[in-house]
């Protein structure tokens, strides 16, 4: 799975590959999973400015997929995403999802943050 969505060129595969990779850290508890996916994140990070830079089909499938397993790591790109996205203007459908599943990850994230 970490291959398919690693090397594959087509962005659907990509995407399916990501929730795989979710539901089976999910399922197993097993961090190994998340990695490659907080790696696209911050990899992609730089480059979005404008909402032609998303690929969000793609996008929205790895930060459903990162939510899955709380990994210490994976917060900080996901605090920087979430900046960005709200701070890019783009009412689109697709920006939407992106938008509810960022925030949605984030609160999975920082459980600390989110305790009284």
């Amino acid at each position: 799975l970490i291959d398919f969505f690693q090397n594959s060129t087509q962005t659907a595969i990509r995407a399916e590959a990501a929730k795989s990779l979710g539901n089976l850290a999910s399922r197993s508890g097993d961090p190994r999973t998340i990695p490659p996916l907080v790696q696209y994140v911050s990899s992609v990070l730089p480059t979005l400015n404008t909402p032609a830079d998303f690929n969000y089909p793609l996008l929205t499938e790895v930060v459903w997929a990162i939510g899955k397993l709380r990994w210490e790591q994976s917060l900080p790109p996901i605090r920087e995403l979430q900046t960005k996205v709200w701070l890019i203007f783009d009412n689109s459908k697709p920006m939407a999802d992106l938008r509810e599943a960022v925030s949605w990850t984030y609160k999975q994230l920082d459980l600390d943050g989110h305790l009284s």
